[in-house]
């Protein structure tokens, strides 16, 4: 391992931990990203993990939303664009992008962001339900309603329609 792949896992390692301790302390706490310029704040107990994704792999006759198919931590991901899903535009490409993996262990579901930003602590009466964007703290970021996320049909990778196939053609 090189000098700076050893400082690059040792600042990972660092910067993991306060994920571990906040969700084992059972607090209501969320991990914020940034996405396009905007903040949203995903509640911890609907994040499976953040990871690093690196070389995403396109995909021919897909909707835009969808990157491609990724690698992170060993696990074959569908990487979805999260400036797409937040109304924006396509950013540019990255050799690793950072992803929030949310779901089911046997469909999980990486969220493309722009960067990980921290964690935020959510009062009690925060608790996001309907909408993918429900509820907006005082500063301004978004509480993403994780459920109602993984149920957009966006996220599903067998609803391709004919006009996006075209669109490849």
């Amino acid at each position: 391992m090189t000098t700076d792949q050893a400082i690059l896992a040792a600042r990972a390692k660092r910067l993991a931990t306060p994920l571990v301790e906040e969700a084992a302390s059972g607090g209501g706490s969320a991990i914020v990203v940034e996405i396009d310029s905007q903040q949203y704040a995903f509640p911890l107990a609907d994040v499976r993990r953040a990871s690093m994704v690196g070389g995403v792999t396109e995909l021919p006759h897909v909707p835009p939303i969808v990157l491609g198919l990724g690698v992170a931590d060993g696990e074959v991901l569908a990487v979805f664009d999260g400036r797409i899903w937040a109304g924006g535009s396509r950013g540019p490409r990255a050799d690793r992008t950072p992803v929030l993996i949310l779901g089911a262990a046997n469909a999980p579901l990486a969220l493309a962001v722009d960067r990980f930003v921290g964690l935020l602590a959510l009062p009690p009466a925060v608790t996001p339900t309907l909408g993918s964007r429900q509820q907006v703290t005082d500063d301004g970021i978004f509480i993403v309603a994780v459920a109602a996320l993984l149920q957009d049909p966006q996220f599903s990778l067998g609803t391709v329609s004919e006009s996006t196939v075209d669109d490849h053609h």
